[in-house]
């Protein structure tokens, strides 16, 4: 299954009965159902920029060759970023153009995504010495940037830091907050923060 986010919604491309059943039990609202023939890709991401619906159901024969359709009729870049858990158990948190976010940034060329994911932390909230310790599951999302329309592929990285070196926030990246976090607190950050990172996090 894919679940790709647009417009804070989401886009599910699935291929089997038994996740479709788990979706529909998960969301209240069911409101737009697609086959996979080519008219109607733009369209299931159309529905969603618009707010026509809550979310869409792509259900198809085959999901990695509709994904795949998908991801021909958009500029596809990859990402990295961490999930960054300290000796006190908080979260490593960024503040981007009013979001509560989580350090990420684009894969450079010649860059895996670990070593990407390891560098963006680092230039993001100017610490060092981080340990990945395991891989996450992706996440996706396609939106508007220049006049472009993009399809993103976000890498995450579980991350352990033991250091007790000072956050310093990239201004250029436009973060005006880098910060630690309890779990027990993370809730009162999720009505500023994107579905897709939510969903991640609670997940954990």
């Amino acid at each position: 299954m894919y679940q790709i986010f647009i417009n804070n919604k989401p886009l599910y491309i699935v291929s089997s009965n038994t996740e479709l059943k788990s979706i529909s039990k998960a969301n209240a609202h069911f409101l737009l159902k697609i086959g996979s023939k080519g008219k109607h890709f733009l369209g299931a991401v159309n529905a969603l920029r618009q707010n026509l619906t809550d979310f869409v159901l792509w259900i198809c024969k085959d999901e990695n060759k509709d994904f795949g359709k998908l991801k021909r009729k958009f500029e596809y870049i990859e990402a990295a970023g961490g999930v960054v858990y300290n000796q006190n158990s908080e979260l490593l948190c960024i503040k981007r153009l009013g979001f509560y976010d989580l350090p990420k940034g684009k894969i450079d060329a010649g860059e895996t995504p670990t070593q990407a994911a390891l560098r963006e932390v680092e230039e993001e909230c100017g610490i060092s010495g981080l340990e990945i310790t395991a891989a996450l599951p992706a996440t996706y999302h396609i939106y508007e940037q220049n006049d472009r329309w993009i399809l993103k592929k976000t890498h995450w990285f579980a991350m352990r830091y033991t250091q007790n070196e000072a956050l310093t926030p990239q201004a250029t990246e436009d973060i005006t907050e880098a910060f630690w976090i309890k779990k027990t607190k993370l809730p009162t950050l999720y009505k500023k923060m994107y579905p897709a990172l939510v969903q991640l996090l609670t997940a954990l």
